[in-house]
């Protein structure tokens, strides 16, 4: 994954190695006329990945595998650079696999996970303070047994970007939500 700052003068990617044995989130920012030399971010450690900075770049969402597990973490940013990163409670995080995650200017989340032994891209929004219950979006978007991932949204939320179909040929989709719910996807 590759994600920059909305002034896109900082720029966070994945580098893993042949086979996915290793994941690092690598960092590099635009300073006195050039860009620093990509290193680890400073809060990469065992198995990070799918950095997604919020609409308003003060936070980014990372997949994590610490532990055998992967949730959705969150790295905040602070004077002296980004902060350790943060498991995000239930609901976005549940026992099972979550990861590559986005979120729009009203802080509605959204994600895959493989919660309930049922695979695709969910979404929870944010209700005083807290996230309420995920809820899988409908199948315009997520086809029964089709693997689904790498969801972008607008920051407004007017459309998905998303990721579908075997791992051999995965392809790119869009759907754009209506008053009415979500439109069926469209490939790019």
């Amino acid at each position: 994954g590759l994600t920059h700052s909305p002034d896109s003068s900082e720029y966070f990617f994945t580098v893993t190695t042949t086979g996915w044995a290793t994941a690092k989130v690598m960092y590099t920012k635009y300073s006195d006329n050039s860009w620093t030399p990509a290193s680890a971010a400073a809060f990469t450690d065992e198995y990070e990945l799918a950095p997604m900075f919020t609409p308003d770049g003060n936070r980014l969402l990372v997949a994590s595998g610490k532990g055998g597990e992967a949730n959705i973490t969150v790295s905040n940013k602070t004077d002296n650079g980004w902060s350790a990163l943060t498991k995000l409670a239930a609901p976005i995080n549940s026992s099972t696999h979550e990861w590559e995650s986005t979120i729009t200017n009203d802080s509605t989340m959204y994600f895959s996970s493989n919660r309930n032994n049922n695979q695709g891209i969910y979404y929870s929004e944010l209700e005083n303070g807290n996230y309420i219950t995920a809820k899988k979006l409908p199948s315009c978007i997520n086809q029964f047994n089709t693997p689904h991932d790498v969801p972008f949204v607008a920051a407004d939320g007017s459309y998905l970007v998303f990721g579908r179909g075997s791992e051999a040929a995965r392809n790119l989709y869009i759907s754009y939500k209506r008053e009415y719910g979500w439109t069926n996807a469209q490939n790019l």
